[in-house]
């Protein structure tokens, strides 16, 4: 399924580039993006950035489910896991201090607990974002993207929310 706030007309305009944030919310977008990361070897912040979506999914549930505070919880540690404890799997750049606190504030939780990696993770996509939008991968794939949303791809498109601003 492609997820996207923008028309079919609007992806295939002139100088049309999703904004970093649709490669968060849509996996087609994610996987592609994914891939042109892995292919750098820079895949870690783009990992990192979506495992603290799911968390501050869960953290705001919370407020509504309790019960999802529990694996928020669980989530948050298997960020600080993967992603922030020396010699991580996908270790992000992060101060020491930075990376201590975080520790701290899982035993409580809330929903701005990561907001300065995820401050930093952005940051550091924003070069690959622009590098990857130049490449022949990225035109494949607004392509593919215009044939989902025009019914030539058997795929489903799903467009969500408002009509973007590019275009």
């Amino acid at each position: 399924t492609v997820r996207t706030k923008y028309t079919a007309k609007q992806v295939d305009a002139e100088g049309f580039r999703f904004e970093l944030d649709d490669f968060l919310v849509d996996r087609v977008l994610y996987e592609a993006f994914l891939k042109y990361l892995d292919g750098q070897v820079s895949s870690e912040n783009l990992r990192c950035l979506q495992a603290i979506n799911v968390f501050k999914k869960l953290m705001h549930g919370a407020f509504l489910d309790p019960s999802l505070k529990q694996q928020a919880i669980e989530q948050g540690w298997v960020i600080y896991k993967y992603f922030i404890a020396e010699e991580s799997a996908y270790e992000v750049s992060v101060p020491h201090e930075v990376g201590r606190d975080i520790m701290r504030e899982l035993a409580n939780p809330n929903v701005k607990t990561f907001d300065r990696i995820e401050s930093s993770a952005n940051l550091a996509l924003a070069a690959h974002h622009s590098s990857f939008a130049g490449t022949s991968a990225y035109a494949k794939l607004i392509s593919t993207i215009v044939d989902v949303m025009e019914g030539r791809d058997m795929r489903v498109a799903e467009v969500v929310g408002g009509g973007g601003n590019n275009g």
